[in-house]
């Protein structure tokens, strides 16, 4: 009877241990578990914010990063003008440039992430610079024709102008007899180009200028009365 109540006692104590350890290796388990689980969600966050800290990093540098290709000055976007065609490009009082062009020019400059540099200089010299690879663009009101096209690319245009002649008050210079007259014009401009091939060069005046504020030009002339009409307008 002792031997059998000793047998059933024993097993008793075998089964309360069993339980005991099975207890204390689910709670070490789910501990585990957690604490993996733990670990894997701060991977997990730490990853996240890496990735969103990178994606900023990678976002700043390409705002900032600074046009690869070919430049005459490193870093710096070249624009040759003539500024003394209001409202595209001007000088200012203080010795600056304001306009329209000006203003594109400013913007793509940043878009790409240089500094803008405006050289002035006649509007021939102009055109040519950015051909002999003198400036990085030309913004100068200048038109699209067939020979510039030839040795120059153009962006899309963004402003559509017409040609227009100017006299003294009080002329009798018309349309129909521009022909018989002299006739001032800014020097490589569309007008000039015009006048050129429709009246002959012997009825044609080319000058650097059109003639705005210290820049006497052909537009000077009308008012000195030096020749009977000018013939410029948006287009060059």
């Amino acid at each position: 009877m002792m031997k059998k109540f000793a047998a059933v006692l024993l097993a008793l104590v075998l089964a309360l241990s069993l339980i005991a350890c099975g207890g204390g290796s689910t709670d070490n388990n789910q501990e585990n578990q957690e604490n993996a689980n733990s670990e894997n969600a701060a991977d997990v966050e730490t990853g996240d914010a890496e990735d969103v800290e990178a994606g900023d990093d990678n976002a700043a540098e390409s705002e900032s990063a600074a046009y690869a290709g070919p430049l005459v000055s490193p870093g710096k976007l070249t624009m040759s003008v003539n500024a003394a065609f209001p409202p595209y490009e001007m000088t200012t009082d203080a010795g600056g440039f304001e306009g329209i062009d000006v203003d594109i020019a400013g913007l793509i400059a940043e878009k790409l992430g240089l500094e803008l540099q405006i050289d002035d200089m006649d509007f021939d010299a102009a055109l040519l610079a950015v051909q002999n690879g003198k400036s990085d663009i030309v913004m100068s009101g200048v038109s699209v024709t067939e020979a510039r096209l030839a040795v120059m690319d153009f962006s899309d245009s963004y402003a559509t102008g017409i040609q227009s002649v100017i006299v003294k008050e009080g002329s009798d210079v018309t349309i129909d007899n521009l022909g018989e007259h002299m006739i001032a014009t800014q020097r490589a401009t569309t007008g000039n180009i015009y006048c050129s091939d429709e009246f002959g060069d012997d009825h044609v005046l080319a000058y650097d200028n059109g003639g705005y504020r210290r820049r006497p030009g052909a537009g000077f002339c009308i008012s000195k009365s030096r020749l009977d009409d000018f013939r410029h307008g948006i287009r060059r």
